[in-house]
């Protein structure tokens, strides 16, 4: 009987996380779908970062569209397992562009190596069909 328990909850745990890996990457598939059609960028904000020490930490970031705030976090794919938690701090509070979808804003791709230059001269939620800045 105890054997009968372990394998029923042996599946039942394997059969979750087989569900959260495919929920994971059709949600995945959905976001790139929606980044590779319809885009538009604009400037965002950092305003911080989640779980310092992993490979890929997330960037928290804000951004305006349509006259209407998003909030979203970002898998950037700097090596932060390497960084410093002090250097981690360094991206916060930095203006940098972001590509979203025009469909769901909130599928949203910040751009850390393509910071806005201080002389750099735009509106708030403004946005292009390119970034507008050349960093050849």
């Amino acid at each position: 009987m105890n054997f009968i328990k372990n394998n029923f909850i042996s599946i039942f745990i394997g059969t979750i996380l087989i569900s959260i890996i495919i929920y994971a990457k059709n949600k995945n598939s959905e976001r790139n779908l929606y980044l590779n059609n319809n885009i538009l960028f604009t400037v965002c904000e950092t305003i911080g970062y989640d779980s310092p020490g992993r490979v890929t930490p997330s960037i928290e970031y804000i951004f305006y569209f349509e006259k209407s705030k998003f909030e979203s976090e970002d898998f950037y794919d700097l090596d932060f397992s390497k960084v410093k938690k002090e250097d981690l701090k360094s991206y916060v509070g930095k203006k940098y562009f972001v590509k979203f979808s025009v469909e769901k804003p909130q599928y949203s791709e910040i751009y850390l190596d393509k910071p806005v230059p201080l002389d750099f001269v735009y509106k708030e939620g403004q946005t292009w069909k390119k970034i507008p800045v050349n960093y050849n």
